[in-house]
């Protein structure tokens, strides 16, 4: 209501504070949005232990940070399972180790403050420990130090994803069995292509599909398709109906 003149219900909101004509007017282009680069992206303690997990692991991994949990798992059949959604709303966890030609997440770093030591700290850990167990994402949780041992670090990392102690930090550096190795390179060529073309929608006859079998990944849907390029072009398969979070296959014989 610029310039006009606002009546009774414009006198009485200025009585508890409120300026139509000033609210009005905030909204305009020519006034500089109230957005600032914040300095403390990471606290001087996480960014003390980044620099050394990056420096022990960044010949294997990217080391991300900040990472939503809802970013690195889903509810499965999210609308009768509402309220496992909301638990993780709004979460976050310090680190996470990706492979870094998938940047598939592989290992999940908290680093534990004195803070941890409260009750609630102690539940929302025991929530988000119990949330990567169930998805099958091992989590590592470190006690802040003022100084980090880089190969204990490495140890920690191994024995969290369950990797013998003569093995490399990293479980892409594991040599592959003989009939695995050879088929390695075009398993992930085809599904860094699968990746990028979002299968179809469903019709109503591939949802109906009484001998669907359920996801052996997250125990979802599971819905028939048929290749259209590559090496299977012209072959069924099933693939898992939450797709993209979910890129499990079920070949079909």
């Amino acid at each position: 209501m610029p310039n006009e003149n606002q009546g009774c219900l414009g006198s009485i909101l200025k009585l508890f504070g409120i300026d139509l004509g000033k609210a009005a007017s905030e909204g305009s282009v020519d006034e500089p949005l109230p957005y600032r680069v914040r300095d403390d992206f990471l606290s001087p303690a996480e960014l003390a232990f980044f620099q050394v997990l990056h420096e022990a692991t960044s010949s294997h991994f990217y080391v991300c940070t900040k990472v939503r949990i809802s970013d690195l798992v889903y509810v499965v059949n999210r609308r009768s399972n509402m309220g496992h959604a909301n638990r993780i709303d709004r979460k976050h966890v310090d680190f996470v180790l990706c492979e870094p030609a998938t940047m598939t997440p592989k290992l999940v770093v908290e680093l534990d403050d004195s803070s941890h030591q409260r009750k609630d700290r102690r539940e929302r850990d025991e929530l988000v420990d119990s949330v990567f167990e169930a998805a099958g994402l091992p989590i590592l949780h470190v006690p802040w130090s003022r100084s980090y041992d880089q190969e204990h670090l490495k140890q920690q990392i191994r024995d969290s994803m369950g990797l013998p102690s003569s093995a490399p930090a990293n479980i892409a550096d594991i040599p592959l069995p003989a009939e695995t190795a050879a088929d390695a390179s075009n398993v992930v060529a085809e599904t860094v292509a699968a990746a990028a073309v979002p299968p179809p929608v469903p019709s109503k006859a591939e949802l109906q599909e009484t001998d669907a079998p359920s996801c052996p990944k997250c125990s979802g849907n599971m819905v028939m398709r048929k290749a259209a390029k590559g090496a299977h072009n012209g072959k069924k398969f099933w693939a898992c109906a939450s797709y993209p979070k979910c890129r499990q296959i079920i070949a079909i014989d």
